[in-house]
């Protein structure tokens, strides 16, 4: 469910120094949109909690997320590196 992706649909973005960027596609609208939610939430959570003790390897976690809309047209736009 996790891949590296830029931080914008169709914009090449580099690294940001100390950061590490994790995006993510799902449906937080459309047909599934109450069960993305709890995930949105729950990996927030998490990554937030990393952040706060100090992230991974002393960089901190950038979750950035994609609305597809659960829509195959959309979800095919997502930039591939």
């Amino acid at each position: 469910m996790l891949a590296y992706l830029p931080a914008q649909a169709g914009q090449e973005r580099k690294a940001i120094p100390g950061h590490h960027l994790i995006g993510r596609s799902a449906g937080m609208t459309g047909p599934i949109a109450a069960r993305m939610k709890p995930a949105t939430e729950a990996m927030t959570a998490y990554f937030n909690a990393v952040n706060d003790a100090g992230g991974v390897n002393g960089r901190k976690i950038r979750l950035i997320n994609l609305d597809d809309g659960l829509d195959p047209k959309r979800r095919s736009r997502i930039p591939r590196s």
